[in-house]
């Protein structure tokens, strides 16, 4: 939620709505809300470091880029790192 909070704020002071062609990077797997919010907003690259329990963009489950009712797509790279904390992560939730 923070995500879709800041995008909102930085959105209020551009002349621009849509942030067309931007990559986004996550510490945490976006949950079905804030991936939508990133489809909204056009958002071209996501990269996200840690998969969460409400995620939807990792292999092995449901993921949103790969719907084709939506009418906009991005790319999503699950970037793995040897430190990466093993919790039980919620998007949204410290």
């Amino acid at each position: 939620m923070n995500m879709v909070r800041n995008l909102a704020k930085c959105q209020r002071r551009e002349d621009d709505y849509l942030a067309t062609g931007c990559d986004v990077y996550l510490r945490d797997e976006p949950c079905a809300m804030c991936a939508m919010a990133l489809v909204h907003c056009r958002a071209a690259h996501v990269f996200f470091c840690r998969t969460t329990t409400n995620g939807v963009l990792a292999p092995g489950k449901w993921q949103l880029q790969f719907e084709p009712a939506i009418n906009h797509h991005y790319l999503v790279f699950h970037v793995k790192s040897e430190n990466e904390d093993k919790g039980n992560a919620v998007c949204g939730k410290l």
